[in-house]
């Protein structure tokens, strides 16, 4: 019967060995889904997510006066993403602080 270290080391390396294949699946992945979504026309709006949910589209900005305290017009929109890691699937639509993951020419992160 193997003892506890030894089965922890071969836990620990089936870990490794499991997210080396993820890294190399999941670059692929995302390529087909894209070319479906491409071949098909989707939009945003046509697909949903592991919990079921459509995404949400973007709320439209009231114009008017702001009030003290109020927040902005363009308080709680969404925005598409514009970059994603193709390695983890990971989106950043481009505002803000850039993730780690962005390294070198964000054009090579580009979706197209």
């Amino acid at each position: 019967m193997p003892s506890y270290r030894s089965l922890l080391a071969q836990k620990a390396s089936l870990d490794r060995k499991i997210q080396q294949a993820r890294k190399r699946e999941v670059s692929s992945v995302i390529k087909q889904i894209n070319g479906l979504i491409e071949e098909y026309g989707l939009t945003p709006d046509e697909l949903t997510f592991s919990d079921g949910t459509a995404r949400p589209q973007q709320a439209k900005a009231k114009r008017g006066r702001r009030t003290v305290g109020a927040k902005s017009a363009t308080a709680g929109i969404t925005v598409a993403p514009k970059y994603r890691d193709p390695e983890t699937g990971k989106t950043w639509t481009g505002r803000g602080r850039a993730p780690k993951w962005v390294v070198g020419d964000k054009e090579q992160y580009l979706i197209k």
